[in-house]
């Protein structure tokens, strides 16, 4: 009930003067405390949508990571000369270390402003295309803000630090020598730290896995990742080496050269690997829990829905449906052997606010298989209610309790357990006859209506029938078996998509990695890459080594990411059981996709790269200062 003050009226009191004359049953609000109770509702409504952004957001943050510190990388690469200088003139490892930081602090603050710029305009036409029809501004926060311009900045200055540090520690003669050996793919406390971060993770994932507890499972995700990335240069050398092993074979001295380039600088391959790893391991272990997702469906349909049609009433956030005359037309007809239609409602039970939902149980044998361990759904009645028996062991009811049970339109009813059932993923913890359902919830319209056919009759046979009953309702759709698993999967479609759009970006981050990667690595070996040309090597040739050498990185980088995501995938279904998660499923056609489009992505990222190093002056790189 709206109410608008006289004008001068004190909002509070006149609040308080509602409460007095209708009672404490009924609360009374001001304007601004309706809407900050409106705003806390849609926040907690939002959280999870919040949650998921959080993550992604921090993906990004640790592939961005890993290109930052490899353009850092090439920056110290290309003045190691100057710096050796400097050294050489008196210049201490501090100054060394706080002019490279320096240089981060500006470029973080600089970038971090810009890109919370973009974002700001991103929101505001993204706002606009949401909600239409109205005229929503952005919420431009100052934590916001600092939150970004300080993850942004700390983030460049961490990925910073370490290529400042070595070009800090590194003695002058040293630096200004022309040849670098990466020797940190045999680095005994690099093996030591992945293996204590390994083995706690491989743990956790166990335990996730026996205890079906997806907190012990991420945990150990987490520490599995950030083993894989601390042995990255471990593993890079061999891994370089064997897969690309055919490239000898089939490139000769081109293959030979990309395949020892790549495993020559094992922490610099390992770098652009692992933020390919990070990027793509995310978007194989969502395309995995998506297949799962859809696998676990199909099985929970075959397992526990026995009928031949589903009606879907159009019904949107709870509201409209189809009137409860519909499923009785529908049952009457000669080609239906049982419906019933399927309703789903609030309550308060036991002192929580719980889902119930509302089937004909005298249909519900025909109709559906949510294995009854006690009592029948046929003797449900007027003052029945089947319990979900996990529910039931929590609150310790047996068959025949009562039980009280608050409607919001009938208020407190006792009902009766009159079944417990050991499954309800698909009509909840709590189960009512229709005829109970509509007392106590008079407006209450069907959601769905699930039918059997009579004998012998065919779903083509049966559909005019039912259509011809449906006419009157447009939003209503009829639906096979196959096409109910696949609406019924396709609930979850729009957060894959916005997961997908948002790991894009990602890999696209990850794509600016392997460009400073491969330019870092030609700015290391121009000698070398100019010795080859002296020799009679081709601009031809130098370009393709520099293409194979980025594709057998990406390739590394890929295959770690889908052996991780597959596995960890696993983990996070086996974790879910409980949470409806029985099947666990490959989406191989889509990880080829992906694969394949990265190996693109890869190509066409190495090809800047590829010509500046076929454009490479001989004589001036093979000259001494």
């Amino acid at each position: 009930i709206g109410v608008v003050a006289e004008e001068g009226e004190d909002i509070a009191a006149l609040r308080d003067s509602i409460t007095l004359a209708v009672g404490p049953s009924v609360e009374a609000l001001t304007g601004p405390e309706l809407t900050e109770e409106n705003r806390a509702t849609a926040s907690h409504n939002l959280s999870y949508v919040r949650t998921f952004l959080l993550v992604f957001a921090l993906i990004s943050v640790a592939v961005g990571a890993f290109v930052i510190y490899t353009s850092f990388s090439f920056i110290v690469a290309r003045q190691q000369k100057q710096v050796a200088v400097l050294r050489a003139l008196g210049a201490g490892r501090a100054q060394v270390l706080a002019a490279i930081t320096a240089e981060a602090l500006v470029v973080g603050l600089l970038a971090s402003a810009t890109g919370y710029a973009l974002g700001v305009a991103l929101a505001q036409v993204l706002t606009g295309i949401l909600v239409q029809g109205a005229d929503v501004r952005v919420a431009v926060l100052p934590g916001s803000a600092a939150i970004a311009l300080g993850v942004g900045t700390i983030a460049t200055m961490g990925s910073a630090f370490f290529p400042a540090l070595r070009a800090a520690r590194v003695p002058p003669v040293a630096v200004m020598r022309d040849v670098t050996v990466d020797l940190s793919y045999r680095s005994p406390r690099r093996v030591l730290a992945g293996a204590l971060l390994g083995l706690p993770g491989a743990y956790a994932l166990g335990r996730g896995v026996v205890d079906q507890d997806v907190r012990w499972g991420g945990g150990g995700a987490l520490a599995v990742f950030l083993a894989a990335v601390v042995l990255g240069p471990v593993m890079a050398r061999p891994a370089s080496v064997t897969l690309g092993s055919p490239l000898p074979l089939a490139r000769g001295i081109i293959g030979r050269l990309a395949q020892q380039n790549a495993a020559r600088n094992a922490k610099r391959t390992a770098s652009t690997a692992s933020a390919l790893m990070v990027g793509l391991g995310v978007v194989t272990l969502v395309l995995v829990a998506d297949a799962s997702i859809r696998a676990s469906v199909d099985e929970l349909v075959d397992s526990q829905f026995r009928g031949d049609l589903v009606v879907d009433g159009g019904a949107t956030f709870g509201v409209g449906g189809l009137p409860p005359e519909v499923t009785t037309e529908i049952a009457a007809l000669p080609e239906v052997q049982a419906a019933t239609g399927i309703r789903f409602g609030f309550a308060v039970i036991d002192g929580e606010t719980a889902t119930v939902g509302g089937l004909d149980g005298a249909a519900a044998d025909a109709l559906l298989d949510v294995d009854v361990t006690e009592g029948d759904l046929a003797t449900l009645g007027p003052d029945g209610m089947a319990v979900l028996d996990d529910v039931a062991e929590e609150h310790g009811w047996r068959l025949g309790d009562l039980v009280d049970v608050s409607f919001t339109d009938t208020g407190i009813r006792t009902l009766r357990v009159a079944a417990i059932v050991d499954a309800g993923e698909l009509t909840g913890d709590f189960l009512l006859d229709t005829q109970t359902f509509a007392a106590n919830f008079p407006q209450a319209s069907d959601v769905q209506v699930w039918v059997r056919l009579a004998g012998g009759v065919s779903v083509d046979e049966a559909e005019p029938a039912i259509e011809q009953v449906l006419a009157p309702y447009p939003a209503a759709e009829l639906q096979d078996v196959a096409a109910y698993k696949e609406a019924t999967a396709a609930q979850f479609d729009p957060i894959l998509v916005l997961v997908n759009v948002l790991l894009a970006l990602t890999v696209l981050v990850a794509m600016v990695g392997i460009v400073n990667t491969m330019v870092l690595s030609i700015v290391e070996r121009q000698r070398e890459i100019a010795l080859v040309r002296a020799v009679g090597g081709l601009r031809s040739q130098v370009r393709a080594t520099v293409r194979w050498e980025a594709l057998l990185i990406s390739t590394f980088g890929l295959a770690a990411a889908v052996g991780a995501g597959i596995g960890l995938g696993w983990v996070l279904v086996r974790s879910l059981a409980d949470e409806g998660f029985s099947a666990f499923a490959v989406p191989g056609p889509q990880l080829v996709v992906v694969s394949a489009g990265m190996l693109v992505l890869t190509l066409l990222a190495s090809l800047v790269p590829a010509v500046w190093a076929g454009r490479r002056d001989m004589l001036t790189a093979i000259a001494t200062e």
